[in-house]
């Protein structure tokens, strides 16, 4: 029977150091800030310019409630967190698009930062946006992550969208 207490035995104390090694190597042989970052890939300019247009087509088609192009843009699997923390399904997002519930009056999309992972691209995006939801009026500035997937038929579409309401921001 293997103690693993490092005094029980010499030959236990060993096989627990080696042990303790080979669990530890992967982190000693890499620099500290590649065990905290996740590492992206090569970025091909033609994805790039691709997810800057795809991302702009988001924003205008979300400005004009245009359902069936942001029906083009969703996974499937589409999943929204809004700002208030709520979750939403795709189909709960374009309905209420469709239904007028939820309507934007004005939208700008600034400060778009891309990044590949992958068959994976994140856009982190400053937004300004006023309309109203429910009927109750709003307006704010918000910080969108929206994460794009390239799926199985080589298209790239939006997966997940995070919006999260700027500090100081007002939202009435």
């Amino acid at each position: 029977m293997l103690h693993w207490a490092p005094n029980s035995r010499p030959r236990t104390a060993v096989l627990f150091r080696l042990a303790l090694l080979l669990c530890l190597l992967p982190f000693v042989c890499q620099p500290a800030h590649a065990l905290l970052l996740p590492h992206p890939h090569p970025q091909n300019h033609e994805d790039h310019q691709e997810i800057a247009a795809l991302d702009a087509t988001w924003c205008r088609a979300v400005l004009a409630s245009d359902v069936k192009t942001l029906e083009s843009l969703l996974d499937d699997d589409f999943l929204t967190i809004t700002s208030r923390g709520t979750l939403e399904s795709r189909e709960l997002f374009l309905e209420r698009l469709r239904n007028q519930r939820m309507k934007i009056t004005s939208l700008e999309c600034n400060d778009r930062h891309i990044r590949f992972f992958g068959a994976t691209a994140l856009v982190t995006v400053r937004v300004k946006m006023r309309g109203t939801i429910n009927g109750s009026d709003f307006t704010g500035q918000y910080r969108d992550t929206r994460v794009y997937i390239h799926d199985e038929q080589g298209q790239w579409k939006l997966a997940n969208l995070e919006v999260q309401r700027l500090r100081g921001s007002s939202e009435r």
